[in-house]
């Protein structure tokens, strides 16, 4: 299962990623992800990832993407927010 709700009204932008972020999904999270960042008035974007419960590697390389671009990545439990802190340790070491 997976899920992406875009919510447009907040400033900035949120995207509720749900589910596992894992091989076709990974390509709808980016076309999403770029749909809501190329549209005016919403160049921030924030990326919930609180309810995923699995990141490959290809969903791992979209969020460190979607992080040097400008995204913000948060979320509340304990595996997304390991991977998020894995991707920005490794950005922090380029």
């Amino acid at each position: 299962m997976f899920r992406v709700t875009t919510a447009e009204s907040h400033d900035p932008a949120t995207l509720k990623v749900e589910g596992r972020l894992c091989g076709p999904w990974v390509g709808e999270l980016e076309k999403t992800w770029l749909r809501l960042a190329s549209e005016p008035g919403h160049p921030d974007v924030v990326a919930d990832l609180s309810d995923v419960t699995f990141i490959d590697s290809r969903g791992c390389a979209l969020l460190e993407r979607m992080l040097q671009q400008g995204a913000e990545l948060e979320a509340h439990e304990l595996l997304p927010r390991f991977i998020i802190d894995e991707i920005k340790s490794r950005l922090a070491v380029r």
